[in-house]
């Protein structure tokens, strides 16, 4: 069969809380989930193209023409919940050019309101959870029942949601996949790979990696529960493996989007030690735990090429982490973020305001903490409940607000604003604190010259000035 994976425009996706210039000059990476897919399809007889719509600067009218030149058997599209607006003119354009197509829906939005999803007539069937065995066993499906869904059986699919006589059907829940090293590379080669990059990185083009699924902590706000909470791990073999093919492509800098990195320290050093057994000379940020990082850990990273490490605080102080379920603390926090300095590395912290229960002297204790921590770069956001999230569950529990995004998923517009947690604070002290927490961080004379500085190429510069500016005339 034709099988046509798609990443949707970003034309009508909807901006979390974060100040627009964050958003608009954070970069383009590449769409890992449906390179995997099409890895795992290209074992198999069935032709595969990716169209990366972002990457590649594809209007709809140049969507719907790639469409009807490919004329694909099944189209599958890349989908969040933010992403829901592009998604459902992606569906329709690709219905407008290719009628009889299946049209697929994978990603983390699918096991999330999957009946109101369905109630679009574009969407036909949603893939739930890790998709690379559930997908290729659709199209088998699909293909005995000459390639429409009326002739197919998908009942004994694991992992699947579907229209029928007017009904959505779910088959049960497919197991995770616990042999990780047994999934191929993403087909990087089927996107552009010069045009993913990063205004952090040092080299263009860059590339995202995943060395793990499922993340074993109980965070409030997190809405990864697709992945599971058991830790799943690739061997240091692979994940070098990995690596080295990419750096066959020009490409020497990795953004690891594992959930943290750092949960198992034997792994991480194996995985440092491999990196200089094989002299790959690359550049790799990650994310990890205050709580899961030492000076020998940190010395093993620095050695292997770890150039910055992105650590979630979220808080700034330690009854507002118990609230959120990060089960850290301020001090090791701070002992965290010493430690990284020391060892070279660069930091990126992540907070959060708009938090349950925060009030004006915890964002005072926040900005307290991020002037102590002394991070390279700060990432602030307002909290967004998103769906799946304990902290939405317990938001509708309490009368915070109500379920607003499946009235969402019903009618998923553009231009849409999440409501954030009200309860001591308005948006607008919200908004106001992070437009003069990141002036203050970001516009310091001595952070100025210290990136200036730190500047290696054109490209960089350019990038980090646009940001600037951006964040100067345009803070939300």
């Amino acid at each position: 069969m034709r099988v046509l994976l798609i990443n949707p425009p970003a034309k009508g996706t909807v901006q979390g809380n974060n100040p627009s210039f964050i958003d608009r000059e954070r970069g383009c990476n590449p769409p890992l989930g449906l390179l995997y897919l099409a890895a795992a399809l290209d074992r198999t007889r069935h032709q595969v193209r990716v169209l990366d719509c972002q990457a590649e600067y594809l209007k709809y009218r140049e969507l719907a023409e790639e469409v009807r030149t490919f004329a694909p058997d099944v189209a599958g599209i890349h989908t969040m919940t933010l992403t829901l607006p592009d998604v459902l003119r992606t569906a329709v354009t690709v219905k407008e050019a290719c009628p009889s197509v299946p049209v697929v829906l994978g990603g983390p939005h699918t096991i999330f309101y999957q009946d109101e999803t369905l109630t679009h007539s574009s969407f036909d069937i949603l893939v739930r959870g890790e998709g690379e065995k559930t997908f290729t066993e659709l199209l088998n499906r699909l293909e005995a029942g000459d390639g429409t869904m009326s002739k197919a059986d998908l009942s004994s699919v694991p992992g699947l949601s579907y229209k029928k006589s007017g009904s959505v059907v779910k088959t049960p829940d497919r197991d995770l996949q616990t042999n990780l090293d047994s999934i191929p590379f993403p087909a990087r080669e089927m996107t552009p790979v010069e045009n993913y990059y990063s205004v952090l990185a040092r080299t263009r083009p860059i590339t995202t990696m995943i060395t793990s699924r499922g993340c074993p902590y109980k965070c409030t706000f997190c809405s990864r529960p697709h992945l599971g909470k058991q830790f799943r791990a690739r061997s240091a073999v692979n994940v070098v493996d990995e690596m080295e093919v990419c750096r066959k492509m020009g490409i020497r800098e990795f953004f690891i989007y594992d959930d943290t990195f750092t949960v198992n320290a034997d792994r991480v050093a194996a995985i440092c030690g491999e990196i200089r057994r094989r002299n790959l000379e690359i550049i790799f940020d990650i994310r990890a735990r205050v709580d899961t990082v030492s000076a020998p850990l940190l010395k093993e990273l620095k050695e292997a090429g770890c150039d910055r490490i992105h650590y979630g605080v979220e808080a700034g102080n330690d009854r507002l982490m118990e609230v959120i379920g990060k089960a850290i603390t301020v001090k090791q926090a701070e002992e965290a973020f010493r430690l990284t300095r020391k060892a070279g590395i660069s930091t990126l912290a992540y907070f959060m305001v708009g938090l349950p229960g925060q009030t004006r002297a915890d964002l005072d204790d926040t900005w307290n903490l991020i002037k102590r921590l002394h991070p390279d770069f700060l990432h602030l956001t307002l909290l967004a409940p998103f769906p799946g999230s304990k902290v939405y569950t317990d938001g509708m529990q309490r009368g915070i607000f109500d379920d607003f995004w499946r009235e969402f998923v019903l009618d998923p517009r553009p231009g849409y604003r999440i409501p954030c947690w009200e309860e001591h604070l308005t948006p607008e002290n919200l908004n106001d604190f992070m437009e003069k927490a990141y002036r203050k961080f970001y516009l310091h004379p001595g952070r100025v010259l210290r990136q200036v500085l730190s500047l290696r190429s054109l490209k960089q510069f350019t990038a980090k000035a646009r940001a600037g500016f951006h964040m100067l005339i345009h803070p939300h």
